[in-house]
Protein backbone atom coordinates (compact mmCIF):
# COMPACT_ATOMS: atom_id res chain seq x y z
CA UNK A 1 0.00 0.00 0.00
CA UNK A 2 1.12 3.15 -1.41
CA UNK A 3 -0.13 6.83 0.20
CA UNK A 4 0.89 9.83 -1.66
CA UNK A 5 -0.55 12.66 0.43
CA UNK A 6 0.06 16.08 -1.22
CA UNK A 7 -0.69 18.87 2.13
CA UNK A 8 -0.92 22.47 1.38
CA UNK A 9 0.80 24.97 3.95
CA UNK A 10 -1.06 25.64 7.01
CA UNK A 11 -1.89 24.77 10.33
CA UNK A 12 -5.11 23.21 9.46
CA UNK A 13 -4.66 22.08 5.66
CA UNK A 14 -6.22 20.58 3.21
CA UNK A 15 -4.80 16.84 1.75
CA UNK A 16 -5.04 15.37 -1.32
CA UNK A 17 -3.43 12.37 -3.16
CA UNK A 18 -3.91 8.95 -3.99
CA UNK A 19 -3.70 5.19 -2.83
CA UNK A 20 -1.62 2.92 -5.19
CA UNK A 21 -0.75 -0.66 -3.97
CA UNK A 22 2.81 -1.06 -3.99
CA UNK A 23 3.43 -4.01 -5.95
CA UNK A 24 1.74 -2.97 -9.44
CA UNK A 25 0.98 0.65 -8.76
CA UNK A 26 -2.57 0.19 -9.00
CA UNK A 27 -4.99 3.31 -8.16
CA UNK A 28 -6.94 1.50 -4.70
CA UNK A 29 -10.76 2.48 -5.24
CA UNK A 30 -12.64 2.32 -1.80
CA UNK A 31 -9.69 2.84 0.57
CA UNK A 32 -11.48 4.46 3.93
CA UNK A 33 -9.03 6.83 5.47
CA UNK A 34 -9.52 7.30 9.05
CA UNK A 35 -8.80 9.71 12.36
CA UNK A 36 -7.23 8.61 15.01
CA UNK A 37 -10.24 8.14 16.63
CA UNK A 38 -11.72 6.14 14.20
CA UNK A 39 -13.90 9.59 12.08
CA UNK A 40 -14.29 8.67 8.49
CA UNK A 41 -12.63 11.21 6.54
CA UNK A 42 -12.28 10.04 3.14
CA UNK A 43 -13.01 7.23 0.62
CA UNK A 44 -10.52 6.87 -2.42
CA UNK A 45 -12.49 7.19 -5.57
CA UNK A 46 -12.79 4.75 -8.83
CA UNK A 47 -8.91 6.11 -9.42
CA UNK A 48 -7.78 5.81 -5.77
CA UNK A 49 -7.86 9.27 -4.88
CA UNK A 50 -9.15 11.49 -1.63
CA UNK A 51 -9.35 14.96 -0.57
CA UNK A 52 -9.88 16.02 3.00
CA UNK A 53 -9.14 18.21 5.82
CA UNK A 54 -6.66 17.51 8.41
CA UNK A 55 -4.74 19.38 11.42
CA UNK A 56 -0.95 19.19 11.58
CA UNK A 57 -0.34 16.58 14.23
CA UNK A 58 -2.95 14.06 13.22
CA UNK A 59 -2.59 10.59 13.24
CA UNK A 60 -4.52 9.11 10.24
CA UNK A 61 -5.09 5.87 9.38
CA UNK A 62 -5.64 4.04 5.86
CA UNK A 63 -7.78 0.74 5.42
CA UNK A 64 -8.37 -1.39 2.85
CA UNK A 65 -9.43 -4.58 2.23
CA UNK A 66 -6.46 -7.03 1.00
CA UNK A 67 -3.69 -4.63 2.37
CA UNK A 68 -2.17 -3.98 5.59
CA UNK A 69 -3.52 -0.92 7.48
CA UNK A 70 -1.15 2.09 7.39
CA UNK A 71 -0.99 4.92 10.08
CA UNK A 72 0.61 8.47 8.79
CA UNK A 73 1.45 11.41 10.89
CA UNK A 74 0.09 14.91 8.94
CA UNK A 75 3.16 17.44 8.80
CA UNK A 76 3.87 20.80 7.43
CA UNK A 77 4.74 20.64 3.60
CA UNK A 78 8.60 23.21 3.62
CA UNK A 79 10.19 22.83 0.52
Amino acid sequence: LIVLPIPLLAQNISISGEIKSKTYLQPIAGAKILSENKKLLATTNAEGKFTFSATVGDKLIVISDGYLNKILLVKENIN
